[in-house]
């Protein structure tokens, strides 16, 4: 029972010491004032780490002795931005910007997948209209009319255009026979 006890102990002290040293600091510096010596340490610990474990017991170093006297706290927000884009598809009666424009959130929630949240603010220059079923299409209207009877060959006798399912045609060319 007698040889427990001193294993305990020195089993918690080596703990202690152990807990004492799990930060490491980020900065040392060494300020001089006069015949005062300091050495001050900044540590960034996270929100669930005791700033306690960062007190030190007294020590001596270059010949200079030193002991913990205070600490300053400040808190810091880590906070993390990228930007993101969602492309919203609606349809409309009308493709004119100014009178889409009211209709258009200026903001919407993001909550994407990756951990980012926040709002999404509508980029006026970034809407883009286009008109919703329409195609475009070509094809090659011809008419060929026989005329008889004339009394010669000229072409003055022959009508330049003719009117053909609502367009107008204008003569290519005459084949006499």
């Amino acid at each position: 029972m007698k040889r427990i006890v001193p294993v305990m102990l020195m089993a918690s002290m080596l703990i202690l010491a152990l807990c004492g040293m799990t930060a490491v600091p980020d900065k040392v510096e060494t300020l001089k004032n006069g015949d005062k010596v300091e050495i001050v340490k900044i540590f960034h610990l996270s929100p669930d780490e005791d700033p306690s474990i960062l007190i030190e017991e007294p020590f001596e170093q270059d010949g200079y002795e030193y002991a913990y006297e205070s600490m300053v706290k400040e808190e810091t927000i880590n906070q993390q931005s990228k930007l993101a884009e969602k492309e919203l598809t609606f349809s409309t009666d009308t493709n004119k910007l100014e009178e889409i424009l009211p209709d258009i959130p200026g903001s919407i929630p993001y909550d994407g997948e990756d951990g980012y949240e926040g709002n999404l603010v509508l980029n006026p220059s970034s809407i883009q209209t286009e008109a919703e079923g329409y195609a475009s299409s070509s094809f090659t209207v011809s008419d060929t009319r026989t005329y008889t009877d004339l009394p010669y060959n000229d072409k003055s006798l022959i009508p330049q255009t003719v009117e053909k399912n609502g367009m107008t045609l204008t003569l290519a060319g005459v084949s006499w026979q």
